[in-house]
């Protein structure tokens, strides 16, 4: 049976838990979205199911994020599988943030990209995150196989 230290049960609670407040904000922020996208008049059918699926998305991801506070293996296993992406996903985001704080997408003057330091940070300090925690729980995922094997 799979042992985890409470050292490694502390840190993949903790990991589980600002991905699930991650992905709660994340839920929030396209159902906001969606409200302002039927509100308008006509509804924009791209704008309608992006936010639809966007919503959808991240309540799978919710729904797999608490399944993993229990730390079952297949769980965090499954929560693994499901974050894997959002590394890359942070760490481009946060290179097309600086390139555009740098003026790299400044093509007209109609429309200035404007990116605050802060913005900035906080998506390299998720992409840092993301990073790490990907690292153990992969970690965690394969320590898992080998006991079982």
């Amino acid at each position: 049976m799979n042992q985890i230290l409470p050292v490694n049960k502390f840190t993949l609670r903790a990991i589980t838990v600002v991905y699930l407040l991650l992905f709660a904000g994340a839920l929030s922020a396209s159902g906001y979205l969606l409200a302002h996208t039927v509100a308008l008049n006509p509804i924009p059918l791209i704008g309608l199911l992006k936010y639809t699926l966007l919503c959808i998305l991240f309540v799978v991801l919710i729904i797999n994020t608490l399944r993993a506070l229990t730390l079952k293996p297949e769980l965090v296993s499954r929560l693994s599988v499901s974050t894997g992406n959002f590394k890359w996903l942070f760490a481009i985001a946060a290179l097309l943030c600086i390139a555009a704080w740098l003026g790299l997408f400044n093509l007209t003057s109609k429309s200035e990209v404007v990116i605050t330091p802060a913005q900035i940070a906080s998506l390299v300090l998720l992409s840092g995150f993301c990073f790490w925690s990907d690292n153990i729980l992969k970690a965690q995922t394969i320590k898992d196989v080998n006991i079982e094997a």
